[in-house]
C-alpha cells in the first residue's frame, strides 16, 4: 500500500500564520519579549510648583513686626529640592524651614520667619518671592504683594497655633538638618533688574548673586548668561566670575528702536565645589517716550565694594598692541573702554579678536575715531561693522554701572557727527548730564570719548570747539573725569575750571599737589592715545598739565566707597616693562 505524502507549503506563509496567532492570543502590552513593561509604565510629571499660602495677595501687614510666611510645593522627601524666600529684592535669598510630614526635607509645606535684621517690612507695598529650586527640574517662583501699615497688628490676624510656630522658629531660618551640606549642594541663584520697566534707550544694572544652600555667598562663581529680547528677534550672551560679596554686575544700554514687551534673562551658575545653579528673570521695555521706573525704592547700587575699569586708544595690529591688550583684560576688569581709531588697519576683526574676552563679558565699551571710518563716510562699511557689533543707534550714549555714571561722546569729526551748540548729540549730552547730576545713587560721573578737549603741544592740537562747547557743562554737573585719546601719548591735567572770560586758557582748582585731590569738583582731563599705534612726541608741557610722556600702555581707574568716604585710585601702566608712570587719587565725602 503506498501512501502519497503531500507538498509541504511555502515556510514564509507558515511563519506569518503563527505569528498572527500569538498575536491574537498575547496581546502586545503582554509580551514582555518585545516590550519592556518598565516603558509601559506612565512617566511621573516634571512640572514643579510652588505657592505662598500666606500672607495672600493685598494682605495688609504690621511694618512693625515680624512676619509669618508659609506655603505649600510639589517638593516629597523623594525629590532634592529646597525653597528659600526673597523680600523686596533684598538678597540673597533666605531659605525657609521644611515643614512637611516627611521631615525635615519635606518642602511640600514650608514656613520662613521674616525678621528685621534680614529686611523690615516697608510702608506701602511690598513684595515676597518663593522659589522653589529642585535638582531635575527648572526652578519655579511665586510671589505676592502686601501692604505694610505701622498701624496695623500682625497678631489678630494669626491663631493661637501660628503664634506659636512663630515663637519656635529658628532665628536663622535653616531647618536643624546635619545633611544639609554647603559642599556639593545646589547653587542658589538671584537675579535682580535695578529698573522695571525700562523705557527704550536707558541703561539698565542687573545684580546677580549666588550663594550655597545655607546662603553663604559664594565668590568667583562662573556665571553664563543670556538676554533674550521681545519678540525673540535678538539674543545676547554674557559671562563673568561673582566677586568676594558673590555679587556680578552686568550693565547694559538698551536700543531706542525695537520691540517692546518683556526682556527675558537666563543665568547658569557653576562653582567646583557645587552642583549648577540657574534662575531666569525678566523685565519689561516700553518705548524710548515711556520712563524707567527703579525696581524697588530701597535699591542702592553700592552693593559691591567697588568697581575697576580700564582705557586706552589708538590701537594698532601687531605684537606690541597685543601685548597691551592681554594686559588690559588680564586683572578681569569691570569694565573695558576704548577710546576710538579702534584698529588703524581696516579691517575691524583684529580689534574684535584682541578684546574678545571682555567684548564676549559685555564689558567692552567703545567710542569711534577718524580711522575708524571709511575715507570719512559716515555710511563706511566699517563704521557700520562697528555700530551692528556693539548694537549702537547713535555713536554718543550713556549708561550707568553701579554709583558711576559714564557718558560716551562722538568727537571724531563734527561733520560725521556734528557734536557742536544745539546739535542732538549737544542737546542729549546736557539732558544726559543733568539727569545724572541729580540722580542721589550717582557718585561719579565719568565722560570718554576722542578727541582731546585740552593738550600740551604734539600731534594733535586740543580743540576750541569741545571746549567752549562743553566745559561750562562739565563743570556745571560735576564731571569727574575726562578721558580721551587721539594723541599717541599719555596726558594728565590738574583738576580744570574752563574760563569763560578766555577760552583755551583754563584755571587750575587745585595746583598746591600734582597727584591728590580732595573733593575738586571739577574734571581732570586725561589722554591715553596709547593702546599700541605708533606714539607721538611731545613738544612742551603746557601749565595746566600735571604729567605727560609718550609709552604705550592703559589707564586703571579703581572706585571705592570706604565708610563715609568715596574714593578714585587712579594708574598708568607701562605695558612694555609693568612699572606705574603716574597716579593719582580723588577723594570725596
Amino acid at each position: 500500500m503506498r501512501c502519497q505524502i503531500s507538498r509541504m507549503p511555502n515556510p514564509l506563509i507558515v511563519c506569518i500564520i503563527i505569528i498572527l496567532l500569538v498575536v491574537l492570543i498575547y496581546p502586545p502590552n503582554q509580551l514582555p519579549f518585545i516590550q519592556n513593561s518598565e516603558a509601559l509604565k506612565s512617566e511621573p510629571s516634571l512640572e514643579e510648583w510652588i505657592k505662598i499660602v500666606d500672607p495672600i495677595l493685598d494682605q495688609k501687614v504690621s511694618t512693625g513686626k515680624e512676619l509669618l510666611i508659609s506655603g505649600r510645593s510639589s517638593d516629597t522627601t523623594a525629590k532634592d529640592c529646597l525653597v528659600s524666600v526673597i523680600v523686596n529684592d533684598v538678597k540673597p535669598y533666605q531659605n525657609a524651614v521644611a515643614s512637611g510630614p516627611g521631615g525635615p526635607n519635606d518642602f511640600s509645606n514650608w514656613k520662613f520667619l521674616l525678621r528685621e535684621e534680614y529686611t523690615p517690612l516697608i510702608e506701602g507695598k511690598n513684595k515676597i518671592t518663593a522659589k522653589l529650586l529642585c535638582e531635575s527640574a527648572p526652578t519655579r517662583w511665586n510671589g505676592v504683594f502686601v501692604y505694610g501699615d505701622s498701624t496695623y497688628n500682625n497678631d489678630s490676624t494669626l491663631s493661637q497655633v501660628q503664634s506659636n510656630e512663630q515663637l519656635n522658629l529658628p532665628a536663622t531660618n535653616l531647618s536643624d538638618n546635619n545633611n544639609v551640606n554647603s559642599n556639593g549642594g545646589a547653587l542658589l541663584v538671584s537675579i535682580f533688574p535695578q529698573k522695571n520697566p525700562v523705557a527704550r534707550g536707558d541703561s539698565q544694572n542687573i545684580t546677580i548673586t549666588v550663594t550655597d544652600p545655607n546662603s553663604k555667598v559664594v565668590p568667583e562663581a562662573r556665571i553664563d548668561g543670556k538676554l533674550i529680547y521681545p519678540g525673540g528677534n535678538y539674543e545676547k550672551d554674557f559671562s563673568g566670575r561673582t566677586d568676594v560679596d558673590g555679587n556680578f554686575e552686568y550693565s547694559l544700554t538698551i536700543g531706542k528702536k525695537g520691540d517692546e514687551g518683556v526682556l527675558r534673562i537666563e543665568v547658569d551658575a557653576e562653582s567646583p565645589a557645587y552642583k549648577s545653579g540657574s534662575a531666569t528673570d525678566s523685565f519689561s521695555l516700553v518705548g524710548s517716550s515711556g520712563e524707567s521706573v527703579i525696581n524697588n525704592p530701597s535699591y542702592k547700587p553700592h552693593s559691591k565694594k567697588g568697581i575697576s575699569f580700564v582705557a586706552a586708544g589708538d590701537f594698532y595690529c601687531d605684537a606690541g598692541t597685543k601685548k597691551n591688550a592681554n594686559a588690559m583684560q588680564e586683572n578681569n576688569p569691570d569694565l573695558v573702554l576704548a577710546l576710538g581709531d579702534l584698529s588703524e588697519v581696516k579691517n575691524p576683526d583684529c580689534f574684535f579678536d584682541l578684546f574678545s574676552r571682555a567684548d564676549k563679558a559685555d564689558k567692552l565699551k567703545v567710542v569711534l575715531g577718524k580711522d575708524d571710518v571709511d575715507n570719512g563716510n559716515v555710511y563706511s562699511s566699517r563704521i557700520n561693522q562697528y555700530k551692528r557689533h556693539f548694537n549702537l543707534e547713535e555713536p554718543f550714549y550713556s549708561f550707568d554701572y553701579m554709583n558711576i555714571h559714564f557718558l560716551a561722546m562722538a568727537t571724531a569729526d563734527d561733520i560725521l557727527t556734528p557734536y557742536a551748540l544745539g546739535t542732538p548729540q549737544y542737546n542729549f549730552v546736557d539732558n544726559d548730564l543733568a539727569h545724572a547730576f541729580n540722580n542721589t545713587n550717582i557718585d561719579w560721573i565719568i565722560v570718554f570719548g576722542y578727541r582731546p578737549f585740552y593738550s600740551s603741544p604734539t600731534a594733535h592740537p586740543d580743540s576750541g570747539t569741545l571746549q567752549n562747547t562743553y566745559g561750562i557743562l562739565f563743570d556745571k554737573y560735576g564731571v569727574d573725569l575726562v578721558i580721551t585719546a587721539h594723541n599717541h601719548n599719555y596726558q594728565r591735567t590738574y583738576p580744570l575750571i574752563f574760563n569763560n572770560e578766555r577760552p583755551g586758557k583754563p584755571l587750575i582748582k587745585d595746583a598746591s599737589n600734582t597727584s591728590d585731590f580732595e573733593n575738586p569738583g571739577k574734571p581732570i582731563y586725561i589722554t591715553v592715545g596709547t593702546g599700541g599705534a605708533s606714539l607721538h612726541g611731545l613738544d612742551g608741557q603746557s601749565w595746566f598739565v600735571a604729567n605727560q610722556f609718550s609709552d604705550i600702555g592703559f589707564l586703571q581707574v579703581n572706585i571705592t566707597n570706604k565708610d563715609a568716604e568715596k574714593n578714585i585710585q587712579a594708574a598708568f601702566h607701562n605695558s612694555n616693562n609693568g612699572t606705574i608712570m603716574d597716579h593719582f587719587s580723588i577723594s570725596k565725602p
